[in-house]
């Protein structure tokens, strides 16, 4: 469910990571460098056109993002690029000894939007009802989009735990003001009944 709540932005995903670690003056020379690789990657992907080859360095992206310190993992949090931001927050949740549910939540309040983002696909990658009171204090966010993942990620709780109070939840978003938001609950209650 949480898959099908991400958009893909296929236009030049090089030029959106090197405008956002190019904007951002406070990134350390740790983080300038892990950011140019990852920007050499991308320029690599985008420039392949044989499947089997885009595979194997999306494969290699991942791979060095999951090796990178949980400090350049926070940063990427913050990347205009999604698909970045989702793959940082996927490996933040996957180094359970480091990863913090506090830290999270902490992210949720901070006035820039892709980290609000990054911290909610986080929380769905956590997919359990420890989470749940996070996901539903997320959809008050005022973006659209992220009120529509986190929604997706309570849909997740709700299709993984059958005892849990997140289809209750879920289905509140029925009668949400956003046109798009009731869709997308009722979309996802479709799936789950």
């Amino acid at each position: 469910m949480f898959e099908r709540a991400k958009t893909v932005d296929n236009t030049n995903s090089a030029d959106k990571i090197n405008k956002q670690f190019a904007s951002n003056p406070i990134a350390s020379k740790n983080e300038k460098i892990s950011s140019d690789i990852i920007i050499e990657k991308v320029q690599k992907l985008n420039s392949c056109h044989d499947q089997n080859s885009k595979s194997e360095k999306i494969s290699e992206i991942i791979d060095y993002i999951n090796n990178l310190p949980v400090q350049d993992l926070l940063s990427l949090m913050s990347s205009e690029n999604e698909i970045l931001r989702s793959l940082a927050g996927k490996s933040y949740v996957d180094k359970s000894s480091e990863f913090s549910v506090d830290k999270l939540e902490f992210m949720l309040k901070d006035d820039n939007e892709f980290i609000r983002d990054s911290a909610v696909m986080a929380l769905c990658y956590v997919n359990s009802n420890e989470v749940l009171d996070l996901l539903t204090e997320a959809t008050k966010d005022k973006s659209t989009a992220i009120k529509i993942k986190a929604i997706a990620g309570i849909a997740d709780i709700a299709a993984e735990c059958s005892d849990s109070r997140a289809k209750e939840i879920l289905a509140n978003f029925l009668n949400d003001s956003n046109d798009e938001v009731r869709q997308f609950a009722s979309d996802e209650l479709s799936f789950l009944n």
